[in-house]
């Protein structure tokens, strides 16, 4: 048995596409009109819009180690002592550092 507590349950409701007369997206929510889009969703829509317009060979020109799959590796120094090590570990970490971030950019400019 229920008790009303006087919660909001409308959440528990399905979604009946045959009683309304909105339409829906792909995830089954209601479209909203344009005027009523918030700001986020033009932005969203417009940058959309934008990169069906652009051809795909100005979307993105990859580096040419983008393009060889090849990190640039480091120039390490023979090791001498402790700072040696540290020197280049810390030039590892930084090539392969910059080797994601550019991997990242090209596949944020490619979608």
């Amino acid at each position: 048995m229920y008790e009303d507590r006087g919660e909001n349950l409308s959440f528990l409701h399905k979604y009946d596409p045959a009683c309304s007369t909105t339409p829906i997206d792909s995830w089954g929510h209601p479209v909203k009109d344009p005027e009523e889009m918030s700001g986020s969703e033009r932005l969203r829509k417009q940058i959309k819009l934008k990169r069906r317009q652009k051809p795909r060979s100005e979307r993105a020109s990859p580096r040419a180690t983008l393009r060889d799959r090849r990190v640039k590796p480091p120039v390490v120094m023979p090791v001498e002592n402790p700072k040696d090590h540290m020197r280049n570990a810390f030039l590892e970490f930084a090539a392969l550092t910059i080797a994601i971030q550019d991997v990242t950019q090209t596949m944020c400019k490619t979608f």
